[in-house]
């Protein structure tokens, strides 16, 4: 998707002339050594691509990615997980939820299928296929059956060629053009939550050197194992290097970004304990 957008007669270097705002993250691109998808790390990386880019550009902050499409084909989509009962638990990343996303998953009254997503038929092998005749239409091309092509995949009786697939997506985007004037907030105005979801999914991504959490986000830090709170007046990031867990003696790395509400008792050992509990079983999840 992102090389037939590279050279697409749609694509603008305007900014201020986009309908749409594509950000290319490569979430199925993440492998185990043994060459197998793990999808477990996709939330982190697609968090980190939108902090980045609500960091650097204006476009997204406007919306809050309501004229953005991101592509995950996993099993379940955005859910991010190849097992229904965990995708299910797991839910849509908040940050997506105003989104629309393109996907190959499709089976209706479905957690994992966003209402307004697009979804792309699964593609067959291409020996068993015809090639598709292509009609030119306003925006992107229509779609013509192909003979002997009609196959079940999610939902849809459909399977299509590669090249029918990037142009059912923009034929997709086309028609929900043009966007309601309800999708840009009101100055100061935020919708989506950036610490929902299981707290794993919060951890930086090695990909990424900025943090998952919006920088004016005032967060706080947690050691890894014993889940102390780092709440100081002295700000984490001005601690010199050789500070070290109270608790444990954990150095300073062992440190990462904490969002959730906080007590004044959250580090007695009775509440740390709970916290590590809770924290475990939100990772489990993923």
């Amino acid at each position: 998707m992102h090389r037939f957008l590279l050279s697409s007669p749609v694509r603008t270097l305007n900014p201020e002339e986009a309908d749409w705002f594509y950000t290319p993250v490569y979430t199925t691109c993440d492998l185990t050594p043994n060459g197998l998808p793990l999808p477990f790390k996709s939330p982190r990386m697609m968090r980190s691509a939108i902090q980045l880019i609500s960091s650097n550009w204006p476009y997204w902050n406007r919306t809050e990615g309501a004229d953005h499409f991101f592509v995950v084909p996993h099993d379940f989509g955005a859910c991010f997980h190849y097992l229904e009962e965990k995708a299910i638990e797991r839910g849509i990343l908040h940050l997506l939820q105003r989104a629309t996303l393109v996907q190959t998953f499709g089976q209706r009254n479905h957690v994992c299928l966003k209402e307004g997503a697009i979804t792309v038929p699964p593609m067959p092998l291409r020996k068993k296929c015809k090639p598709t005749l292509f009609l030119r239409k306003l925006l992107g091309l229509s779609l013509s059956t192909s003979e002997g092509c009609s196959m079940m995949g999610n939902d849809q009786k459909v399977a299509i060629m590669q090249g029918d697939a990037f142009h059912q997506v923009l034929n997709g985007l086309a028609r929900k053009l043009p966007h309601d004037k309800s999708i840009y907030l009101k100055p100061g105005e935020k919708i989506l939550n950036w610490t929902a979801g299981p707290v794993g999914d919060l951890k930086p991504c090695s990909r990424f050197s900025q943090s998952l959490i919006p920088i004016d986000f005032p967060y706080l830090w947690i050691e890894e194992d014993s889940r102390y709170i780092y709440n100081e007046r002295t700000p984490f990031e001005k601690l010199p290097d050789r500070y070290f867990c109270p608790v444990c003696g954990a150095p300073k790395r062992r440190f990462r970004p904490y969002a959730p509400s906080v007590t004044k008792n959250a580090n007695e050992t009775d509440v740390r304990k709970a916290r590590k509990a809770q924290i475990q079983r939100d990772e489990a999840i993923g």
